[in-house]
C-alpha cells in the first residue's frame, strides 16, 4: 500500500549537507514546496518567493519564481531545473539556496546544497512510499507549435500517477521575464488538473493572474490578457507510454519535467470550497479507498479554466496528523505591486490579500471513502481547490485470518508451520 508522510523542516544554512530523520518509512518519492518564511502562521509583506519540486532516488526537478515586492516596474523572473529545493533571491535570479536529493534511507533524506545562504526558512515536504510503488521516469519533455500530440515513450509499465511542472519557457532561466509556474497531476485521462499563475515584468500597474483546470496537466497563460495560451491534456496510457493532446500550443518550444509513478491508490480531482460563515466544512466524497495523506492546491479561482486576476497559489498538505502549508499573493493593478507570503504548519490551506488572511483550511475526518476539511476562516467566494489523495487498498478475504477459517487446533497448526520447534514454545492445547 502506498504511504504518506508530511512535515516541515527549517533549511540549514551553514553546511552542505543536511539530513532529514524521523520519517515512518523510507520515501520512493518526495515532494517539496516554500515561500522562503521562517515563521508560522504570519501573513506578511514580503517578496512573492515560492517554490515546488519533487525527486525519486536522486533526480528531481524542481521550480522557482520571483516577484519583488515594492517594485512600480515589477521585477520578476522563474527557473525551472534539477534541484528539487530551491529559492530565488533577487531580480537577477541568482540563488538563495539551491538543493539536490544526495540519498535516502530507511526513515531519512540527505540533501545536499550547491547554494546556500544565512537566511533561515521554513522547508515543507510530503514523503509517498510503499511497496507497491514504483518510479518509471524523472525526466523531460516538449511542447511546440508544430505538434497536437505527444508520446511520451520509454516507460517500463503503465504510468498510474503523473506529476507536472512547467514555466512556460523552452529553458531553465528567465531574468525579468515573468514569474510565471505551473503545477500539474493526473491519474488517467478523467482524474487530471493543473494549476498556473504569473505576475508580468515590467508593468507599472501589474498585470498578474491565476487559472485552475481540471481538463488538463499542463496549462499556460497569455501575459496580455489572462487567457489560456496552451494546454496539454492527458488522453491515455499504456505499459510504455503516456499521450498527451497538445491545445493552442504556443510559438516555439516548451519545456515540461514530470515524474511517472507506476502502482500505489491515488485519487486525484477538485471540489468547490463551501461559501458559508466560519466554521464551514467541505465534505469530498467518492474515494474508493481511505486516505492517508493528501496534497492540495489552491489559487482561489472560482471557476475552471477561466482566469482572475492576482497572482496567488497554496500548497498544502497532510497525514491525517500532521498539517503543512505555504502560500503567496501578488496583487494585481498595483503600482507598487502588494506582495504578501505565509507558512503554516497548522493549517492545510490558506489564502489571503493585502488586508489579511481571509480563508484557512484544517483537515478533519476520514472514512473509508471520504475525507472532510473545515474552514475556521472563510469568505463567501465559491472556489476551486485541487487534490491529491494517496491511499491504502482494503484488506481483503485472503488477508484476514477469521472464525471461519480455522478452529483453534488448526490455527495452532498454521502458526507452528511459521516458527521453528525451537522457539515455538506454545501449549498445543
Amino acid at each position: 500500500m502506498a504511504q504518506a508522510y508530511v512535515n516541515s523542516f527549517i533549511r540549514a544554512t551553514t553546511v552542505t549537507s543536511q539530513t532529514i530523520t524521523g520519517l515512518p518509512f523510507s520515501p520512493t518519492v518526495l515532494m517539496f514546496w516554500g515561500s522562503n518564511r521562517n515563521d508560522n502562521n504570519v501573513f506578511g509583506t514580503a517578496n512573492l518567493q515560492q517554490f515546488f519540486g519533487f525527486a525519486a532516488s536522486t533526480v528531481g526537478y524542481g521550480m522557482c519564481s520571483f516577484s519583488r515586492n515594492g517594485a512600480g516596474g515589477s521585477e520578476t523572473n522563474r527557473r525551472l531545473n534539477l534541484f528539487p529545493v530551491q529559492m530565488l533571491t533577487n531580480s537577477n535570479a541568482t540563488f538563495d539556496y539551491s538543493a539536490v536529493l544526495s540519498s535516502i534511507g530507511a526513515t531519512s533524506f540527505t540533501l545536499m546544497y550547491s547554494s546556500n545562504t544565512s537566511t533561515l526558512s521554513v522547508i515543507n515536504y510530503m514523503a509517498i512510499g510503499g511497496s507497491d510503488i514504483t518510479v518509471l521516469q524523472t525526466t523531460t519533455f516538449t511542447i511546440s507549435s508544430a505538434l497536437t500530440s505527444v508520446s511520451v515513450t520509454g516507460l517500463s509499465a503503465t504510468a498510474d500517477l503523473l506529476i507536472v511542472l512547467h514555466l512556460n519557457a523552452a529553458g531553465t532561466a528567465f531574468l525579468d521575464d515573468e514569474a510565471q509556474l505551473s503545477l500539474g497531476v493526473a491519474n488517467g485521462s478523467t482524474h487530471q488538473w493543473a494549476l498556473t499563475n504569473t505576475s508580468e515584468e515590467a508593468r507599472d500597474t501589474g498585470d498578474t493572474w491565476s487559472l485552475i483546470s481540471s481538463t488538463a496537466v499542463v496549462v499556460a497563460l497569455d501575459t496580455v490578457n489572462g487567457s489560456v495560451g496552451y494546454s496539454a491534456t492527458l488522453q491515455s496510457t499504456n505499459a510504455t507510454s503516456f499521450n498527451l493532446e497538445i491545445k493552442d500550443a504556443a510559438a516555439g518550444t516548451r519545456r515540461v519535467s514530470y515524474i511517472a509513478i507506476n502502482g500505489g491508490v491515488w485519487d486525484v480531482s477538485t471540489f468547490v470550497k463551501v461559501s458559508t460563515a466560519a466554521p464551514a466544512t467541505n465534505n469530498i466524497t467518492g474515494l474508493s479507498f481511505t486516505a492517508n495523506g493528501v496534497f492540495f492546491a489552491y489559487n482561489s479561482q472560482p471557476s475552471m479554466s477561466t482566469s482572475a486576476s492576482h497572482n496567488n497559489l497554496c500548497v498544502g498538505a497532510t497525514d491525517t496528523s500532521n498539517y503543512v502549508a505555504s502560500f503567496g499573493f501578488d496583487q494585481d493593478n498595483a503600482t507598487t505591486m502588494q506582495c504578501r507570503t505565509w507558512n503554516s504548519s497548522s493549517y492545510i490551506l490558506g489564502y489571503g490579500a493585502t488586508a489579511g488572511i481571509t480563508q484557512t483550511a484544517k483537515f478533519s475526518t476520514v472514512t473509508a471513502t471520504s475525507f472532510s476539511i473545515v474552514w475556521d476562516v472563510n469568505s463567501s467566494d465559491p472556489n476551486v481547490v485541487a487534490y491529491l489523495a494517496v491511499g491504502t487498498t482494503a484488506a481483503t478475504g485472503t488477508d484476514v485470518i477469521t472464525t471461519e477459517d480455522f478452529t483453534m487446533s488448526e490455527l495452532f497448526v498454521t502458526l507452528k508451520d511459521l516458527v521453528s520447534a525451537e522457539t515455538f514454545t506454545m501449549a498445543e492445547d
